[in-house]
């Protein structure tokens, strides 16, 4: 494995350790460029075979990350081992007291494998989501949206016309209803989240997404998530209601319809 660019001190030490098991197993050879640097992961574009584009999102160090509370979004969750599967199965952990350092890193690897099985669910079922291609304790493997010189632009960093303005929004509220459909909301969905590539959006980052059916405040999560989407495409002249859209999508999702509504704005 080889990089095309300098590292800091904690990328020599962190990306070896995390991203060379993946690079042993062929998934890439080279780490093209540093795409950026979140408050909780980095994410590096790498060459795969056939120099296919591979997004590599790394996760920091727990006390290296600026989100440290995660508890809001784990409601409902089980606690994920290394393989994907519930550690109340896992032998590593089954009947006997762990201690704080292995519990705390026990959510970090859950979490990370929340996100890769919550992408995979959400891309399996027609989203338009990174493909994921690998996961281990600490990093998620996706294709990669954009090219060698640099990662697709936000959908916040961009600007569209009202006319197309309306036709996206549209279509990422087709998103948020299919999400919804496989019992998932994002969590953190905003125009931030969104990728614009080739005149196509891509949504993007998962680790917070919530299982509706479990969580309490399911129906504020989407809300939220639907108002922060009004709010930006409200500039562009697209009026729309959050209260209505969210009230819509969850009255459906409750009685088993929301697939209808999926199938109406995907023909809008």
């Amino acid at each position: 494995m080889r990089f095309a660019f300098g590292l800091s001190r904690f990328e020599s030490e962190w990306l070896p350790k995390w991203l060379g098991p993946l690079a042993k197993e062929g998934w890439f050879q080279t780490v093209l460029f540093r795409v950026k640097m979140g408050k909780e992961a980095l994410v590096y574009c790498c060459e795969g075979p056939g120099q296919e584009l591979i997004a590599a999102k790394v996760y920091k160090s727990r006390k290296k990350r600026a989100m440290r509370y995660y508890g809001d979004y784990t409601i409902g969750r089980e606690l994920l081992a290394s393989d994907g599967m519930p550690a109340r199965s896992d032998r590593r952990y089954r009947n006997r007291r762990i201690s704080k350092e292995e519990g705390q890193r026990l959510e970090e690897i859950s979490w990370v494998q929340h996100e890769f099985q919550t992408q995979r669910l959400v891309y399996d079922a027609g989203a338009r989501v990174p493909r994921p291609l690998a996961v281990n304790d600490n990093v998620i493997l996706s294709s990669f949206v954009g090219d060698r010189r640099g990662a697709a632009p936000t959908l916040q960093s961009v600007t569209v016309t009202p006319l197309v303005a309306g036709e996206v929004f549209i279509q990422l509220m087709e998103q948020v209803a299919l999400f919804l459909s496989q019992d998932r909301i994002h969590g953190d969905l905003s125009a931030y989240n969104v990728l614009v590539w080739e005149e196509d959006f891509t949504v993007i980052d998962f680790p917070q997404a919530i299982l509706a059916s479990k969580h309490p405040e399911a129906f504020s999560f989407l809300y939220r998530d639907i108002e922060r989407l009004c709010q930006y495409f409200r500039k562009f002249e697209v009026d729309a209601s959050p209260q209505m859209f969210a009230e819509e999508m969850w009255k459906r999702y409750r009685r088993g319809e929301l697939r209808d509504l999926y199938d109406t704005l995907a023909r809008t």
